[in-house]
């Protein structure tokens, strides 16, 4: 209620105002370090991210609030600090619907506001879509995949900045004229390595600068939009990273165990083209800042109508004055609490001085010793910033809104652990210990050797290298048999190399130990798919429902094991109460759309599902293939081919292998031979699946003997 009077404030006042709006882009670069781009002073192949830090304010010393990507991004789309809007961990918790995003503002001033995401820690069912118009966040899959796998050619976890880039500018040509907010997201630097091979032989002994390269030439994609539709004079650019990582440094190769500056100094560059600026920028800044920022610079409103966030507005600073006067930036690492209950790390930069707080707390120089090589052994200044530490977070904590808490469900725990991310191993929140609770959790510094065998399990499991995998699982639970992480990707390599009866244990240890929502997903996945014992994963679904009865996602797979069961009735049943809950669920659509265009008098309805789930998400390639699907049988073959192109343009794996295979088989029917021989070349190129090479290459070879086939 309150935050709606303050939206309807905001756009009652903003709508008064005069000037003609300026549009933002703000892309945001996953995993990317501030020393290892060009204009930071690096050999990086970046021209074009050196191109807005030359016509813009850059930061020096920038600093994420975590190095975690969920709660990282949240902070900068709210200008607040993890305690306040509580997302401390990938998946634990939803944006709580009362704060006001950067996007709810613009929408409020009459902007079209949407948003480009790439990887699965901010799809829009953890709240980061709200205030936008349109939010993309679908990742392709291969269709009928057991699970989604750690191999990046299967995984759905995660998209190419191409993709990402394209699907922007595509919108840009349809909205252009309006005055618009955009988030970008791109999550190519983030393990593991798959860009093309174009960039990443550019630093043969360094895939992670290769990595930066090719998202660098992504953005440079985004600005070419810009320009030509001539509007780059007035879209304001703001690139920035949620986190950086480690590559050795402290010991860390990946992020999210430590807190050093390798994760937690950020780049960020402003570039505001209608606006004198200072072209670099020393002092100390947060990504909490971000959000005030642009408040006061696009002029959206006085103090007293918009919230009060915990970030400061840079303004001042990137107009040329020296300093902001002193202030205090906080930090915390709580992902390796909720993963393995280790320590959960929190810290304070204060001018030249850092406090990384833990069992062993540690104190830095900043200006001194920036890379935190050298720690300063005096206890005075230690307990000085630990007690100002101790001030500062019921300060961040003041009037927070209740805890929305998510339940990890359908996909959540496959698309987190393909990004390697572990499992969620506790809920207890820190601050429910006692002090001597506290005490007794392990340091994640002297936890590295465990940390890294998780990170080597996952990249086993990436390449297929499953007999390493369990061996590193099975270390894993020698020290420590409870880990959920560890029994759960353990069990996921069982089934690949299709140990059923050692997977069959697994699973039933889980359920007999563990309820959480991550260990009943990939244990009804597990049932359903692989063992094809759907009234297991049934009973698996019920359990998790009667945690969390409104998450649409186990509704919908709990219907998907109704439909095995035969019980279409329930599984329609299901499938409705998924979409009254949520309108746009695109899995919900697509399925009861299936399931009456399959059943006699259901194809009108059929019709406008598979309608709504291109019109809710228009650049899904399931929804785009869906619905070309429906247009064939319906005997619209124009439309059919007009889906069957978009699902094929917007995917790179399973679905734009089946639309190709629809293409060439629409052209056979029209005897378009040249058309299909190219469809079919296209897909022996490109496609990992070796029964759709095989197809292919038989059909390619018997190109003038074959009768029109088409996708069921």
């Amino acid at each position: 209620m309150k935050k709606a009077a303050l939206l309807l404030t905001l756009a009652l006042f903003l709508g008064a105002c005069a000037p003609k709006p300026k549009n933002l882009v703000l892309i945001t670069m996953d995993t990317t370090r501030a020393d290892r781009l060009g204009c930071y002073g690096y050999d990086a192949h970046t021209p074009h991210i050196d191109e807005v830090a030359r016509e813009g304010s850059l930061f020096r010393r920038a600093f994420a609030v975590t190095p975690i990507t969920g709660p990282s991004h949240a902070s900068i789309l709210t200008g607040m600090y993890p305690p306040f809007h509580q997302m401390r961990d990938n998946s634990k918790t939803i944006l709580p619907d009362e704060l006001v995003s950067l996007a709810e503002i613009f929408r409020a001033a009459d902007y079209r506001t949407a948003a480009f995401v790439a990887a699965y820690p901010v799809i829009g069912k953890f709240g980061f879509s709200q205030g936008f118009d349109q939010f993309s966040d679908h990742f392709d899959a291969g269709l009928g995949e057991v699970f989604v796998t750690n191999l990046p050619s299967a995984g759905v976890s995660r998209r190419p900045g191409d993709v990402v880039a394209r699907e922007f500018n595509a919108w840009l040509d349809s909205h252009h004229e309006q005055p618009f907010f955009v988030w970008v997201h791109f999550y190519d630097v983030h393990k593991p390595v798959d860009s093309p091979e174009d960039f990443i032989s550019l630093f043969p002994d360094s895939p992670y600068d290769g990595e930066i390269a090719f998202m660098d030439d992504c953005i440079g994609s985004v600005l070419r939009g810009l320009q030509r539709h001539e509007i780059e004079d007035r879209t304001g650019v703001i690139l920035v990273a949620d986190h950086g990582e480690g590559l050795g440094d402290h010991g860390e190769e990946t992020h999210a165990l430590l807190s050093f500056n390798s994760t937690l100094n950020v780049p960020m560059i402003l570039s505001i083209p209608w606006m004198e600026q200072a072209n670099e920028i020393s002092e100390n800044v947060s990504i909490v800042d971000i959000a005030p920022t642009v408040v006061d610079a696009w002029k959206l409103g006085k103090k007293t109508s918009i919230p009060e966030f915990h970030g400061m507005s840079l303004l001042p600073l990137i107009k040329g004055e020296p300093s902001l006067g002193r202030r205090r930036l906080y930090f915390e690492c709580f992902l390796p609490y909720f993963s393995f209950k280790w320590y959960p790390t929190r810290g304070i930069i204060d001018g030249s001085d850092k406090l990384i707080e833990g069992p062993q707390s540690s104190v830095w120089n900043l200006d001194e010793d920036f890379e935190e090589i050298r720690e300063i052994r005096d206890p005075e200044l230690r307990r000085r910033l630990e007690n100002e530490l101790l001030e500062f977070v019921p300060h961040l904590e003041e009037h927070r809104p209740p805890l929305r808490e998510s339940s990890v469900s359908r996909e959540t725990i496959e698309q987190l652990q393909a990004l390697g991310y572990t499992a969620s191993h506790t809920t207890t929140e820190p601050s429910e210990l006692s002090p001597e609770e506290l005490a007794q959790l392990p340091d994640p510094r002297s936890n590295l050797d465990v940390w890294e065998d998780y990170n080597d399990a996952n990249n086993m499991a990436r390449t297929g290298n499953w007999s390493k995998c369990i061996e590193l699982c099975q270390k894993l639970l020698q020290n420590e048999p409870g880990n959920l992480s560890a029994i759960l990707l353990l069990a996921r390599a069982k089934t690949a190399i299709m140990d059923f009866s050692a997977a069959d244990a697994l699973y039933e240890k889980v359920l007999q130990h563990f309820r959480g929502p991550d260990a009943l997903t990939q244990a009804a996945l597990y049932y359903l798919r692989v063992q094809k014992t759907p009234a297991k994963a049934v009973e698996c679904m019920d359990l998790l429902l009667a945690q969390w009865p409104t998450d649409v996602d186990a509704i919908t797979l709990r219907a998907e094991a109704k439909l095995a069961l035969g019980d279409a009735p329930s599984a329609e049943d299901g499938l409705r109460h998924a979409l009254d809950i949520r309108p746009d669920a695109l899995d919900a659509l697509l399925q009861l759309g299936k399931l009456l265009d399959s059943g006699a008098g259901g194809h009108e309805e059929a019709g406008n599902l598979f309608n709504a789930a291109v019109e809710h998400h228009p650049f899904s390639p399931e929804a785009h293939f869906s619905l070309g699907v429906f247009e064939l049988r319906q005997g619209r073959t124009g439309e059919a081919l007009r889906h069957f192109t978009k699902a094929s343009s917007y995917s790179r794996s399973g679905v734009f292998d089946q639309a190709h295979l629809a293409l060439a088989m629409i052209a056979r029917d029209q005897g378009d031979t040249s058309s299909e021989r190219q469809y079919l070349e296209d897909l022996l190129r490109t496609t990992h699946d070796t029964g759709v090479h095989r197809q292919a290459k038989a059909l390619l070879d018997e190109l003038t003997h074959t009768s029109p086939r088409f996708p069921s």
